[in-house]
């Protein structure tokens, strides 16, 4: 049994405790700054056109503090603009015991963040690109970072490859990320002989030699940079101020697409017939939908071939700069040899022809310079830089100005020089404007309504970030009575406790409070899930409705409140999850699944001419089969159905997108280890 990731674990756990005690959802900022000023301070416009800079001032190294807003000339794409506001920030070292002061109020915890005086601080552990030892080696830096570095206004999150930027959690509270890493020293992935992606196993098991060892890079560089788009992406909606990314990692090579990849790999002829293997390292004799490890390995190294990681690196840097968040990557490796197994390994090659382009200090150095930050590279001394880095960003100026540029919605750049001399200035480099119109605005793109739909989807998701007691999960299709539509109710509701036995009851209910209908079930106990079905009472209009599902069993009670808007016959709305299990589909409230199941969602409609496929979290297509179909429910309501195998799945969120030439769905699911 392949032996879990650490990252996979913890920092889930600790992520889901972290929203619980302080949930951190970006909010409009006009409506926080009130909170976050004091009257003391200087207070910062939010209309459209005006723009706020953070400037950093240094004359040899040394940051200057007696600038005034004559001494600094702000242009706009080349254009001159009128400082109207000026403040200096000083951040000092707090003691210990102001460092672990906490909000009280889900007010407060937002406050901080849209503060301008404040620093937000992301710790991205890359965990594919570092190895056992340098884990180890970084890890009393880090513990000293978070114990002594920090002040009490600070803001602090962890993210890894294997999250999802929609469950960061800020705060001062850092004892928990401390507990972590006092746990789990050796949290590197990149040396390990078991991986922990079971794809890389599969690689072996299908490409003997160098091939394997290319298509797991590459794997693992696709995780790293997926998390670090949608980081980046997150981060821009935090404030407009600058945001700090700690990136803890050993850097990557930027490989280009390379259809030789596939062409190496179709010349190459398994020595005997392979058998395949689950996520588990099972023997199997067939994965869901017919397809064999060999099937598995090919939809996968093909996605991988096609890929550029340089193009990705450069959407990444463009982003960053976008979002104002500068990185600071940092090599735990310390000083190295020209033949480091991370760093110095010779590429991989055929025929003379290498697959990989770029150095990964390079490449790191690029990233920092590239986003104002600093690379920390080839040292021992990882206690100081992190120091270093830190106060970067203690010693700034908060300036805004009034933009004499239009309100187009495009990227505007930024420039600030010092008319004094001798002094080098950084700051942000430019921001997205806002779109004012006086008409109608446009009807959205195609893209831009898809993307909107992939973010409401994968919100979704936030509560599959931990366990808890219960969970429900609620589709609504439509049926004829009487020759009129009648929406019927699908509840399926899902306890951890499966020792007990347990009653659900269910009410539903208009917006507006007038009763719809209500049923009752009982989950037997060690089944732990159960389903039941209502229909409507009375005529049921498109709307909003409340479903509310109270669970009782020895263990206690808990009710659940769940929002629904159904939608016009024969859409329906919702989505049903099931697990295969032996020759059953079983109905779950939970989206979290393994690579080792097979999954079905159903959702509320006609199949004629649906279609069915399988998005990452960006939104971009995978190569993974995915079986439309169809159903009619006992109760004649109609139904489409997709169905999938999970082995191929790295962990992370995915979409399933089901179309017709009426609608568009899209069921965010997770899959875990």
């Amino acid at each position: 049994m392949r032996t879990r990731s650490w990252t996979q674990v913890a920092f889930a756990a600790a992520v889901s405790a972290l929203a619980a005690l302080l949930p951190f959802t970006p909010v409009p900022r006009a409506a926080l700054l009130a909170q976050a000023q004091t009257p003391t301070t200087p207070t910062f416009r939010t209309d459209a056109s005006y723009v706020r800079v953070d400037v950093f001032a240094t004359a040899d190294g040394r940051p200057v503090t007696d600038l005034r807003a004559e001494d600094l000339e702000v242009l706009e794409d080349g254009q001159r603009q009128a400082i109207a506001q000026f403040e200096y920030v000083n951040v000092r070292v707090a003691s210990p015991d102001v460092l672990r002061q906490e909000p009280t109020t889900v007010a407060e915890s937002r406050a901080p963040a849209i503060n301008q005086r404040s620093r937000v601080i992301i710790l991205f552990l890359d965990s594919a690109h570092v190895d056992i030892a340098a884990s180890a080696r970084i890890r009393e830096p880090l513990l000293t970072m978070l114990r002594g570095m920090l002040v009490e206004s600070d803001l602090v999150a962890v993210m890894t490859p294997d999250m999802s930027a929609r469950d960061l959690a800020f705060t001062h509270k850092t004892q928990l990320f401390e507990n972590i890493l006092d746990r789990h020293p050796f949290w590197g992935e990149s040396d390990r002989l078991q991986p922990a992606d079971p794809a890389e196993e599969q690689f072996r098991r299908c490409y003997p030699g160098g091939l394997a060892r290319e298509l797991s890079e590459r794997r693992r560089a696709k995780r790293t940079f997926d998390s670090l788009k949608e980081l980046v992406g997150r981060l821009r909606d935090v404030r407009e101020e600058r945001k700090t990314v700690i990136a803890v990692t050993g850097g990557w090579r930027l490989r280009r697409a390379d259809e030789r990849i596939n062409d190496q790999a179709e010349r190459q002829s398994p020595p005997m017939p392979l058998t395949p293997f689950d996520a588990a390292g099972r023997p199997v004799t067939e994965t869901s939908g017919g397809g064999t490890t060999v099937d598995l390995c090919a939809s996968t190294r093909m996605e991988l071939s096609g890929i550029d990681f340089e193009h990705e690196f450069r959407d990444i840097v463009a982003m960053a700069n976008r979002a104002n968040a500068s990185f600071y990557p940092v090599d735990p490796g310390g000083l190295r040899t020209n033949m480091d197994s991370t760093r110095g390994a010779p590429p991989i090659e055929q025929g003379g022809n290498r697959f990989e382009s770029g150095n990964p200090a390079s490449t790191l150095r690029e990233l920092a310079n590239d986003t104002d930050g600093t690379a920390i590279l080839s040292t021992n001394e990882l206690t100081n830089v992190l120091r270093n880095a830190l106060d970067d960003s203690s010693s700034y100026y908060l300036l805004g100005y009034q933009s004499t540029g239009k309100l187009d919605g495009k990227y505007h750049a930024i420039s600030v020089r010092s008319r004094r001399p001798g002094i080098s200035i950084r700051a942000r480099k430019g921001y997205l404007s806002t779109v004012v119109t006086r008409s109608a605005p446009p009807a959205p793109s195609a893209e831009a309504a898809m993307a909107v739909g992939m973010s409401a989807a994968l919100d979704r998701l936030t509560s599959a970030a931990r366990d808890l007691p219960a969970r429900a999960n609620i589709g609504v299709g439509w049926s004829q009575r009487n020759g009129s539509p009648v929406a019927h109710f699908i509840i399926v509701g899902e306890v951890r406790d499966r020792a007990r036995a347990a009653s659900i009851d269910v009410t539903i209910a208009r917006e507006t409070g007038e009763p719809v209908g209500a049923g009752r079930t009982q989950l037997a106990a060690g089944a732990g899930v159960a389903s039941l079905t209502v229909a409507a009472a009375t005529p049921t209009p498109a709307g909003a409705y409340v479903v509310r599902v109270r669970i009782d069993s020895d263990s206690g009670s808990d009710t659940l409140t769940i929002p629904i808007q159904v939608g016009d016959k024969p859409d329906g709305s919702g989505a049903l999850y099931f697990r295969r299990r032996g020759n059953q589909d079983v109905p779950t409230a939970d989206p979290r699944f393994r690579r080792t199941e097979q999954m079905q969602v159903n959702v509320p409609g006609s199949a004629e001419g649906a279609t069915a496929r399988l998005l990452d979290r960006n939104g971009r297509p995978l190569n993974v089969t995915v079986e439309p179909g169809s159903r009619t429910a006992d109760d004649g309501s109609a139904w489409m159905t997709a169905r999938l195998s999970l082995a191929p799945l790295a962990i992370g969120d995915y979409l399933v997108e089901m179309a017709t030439s009426s609608q568009r769905v899209l069921v965010p699911f997770r899959v875990v280890p």
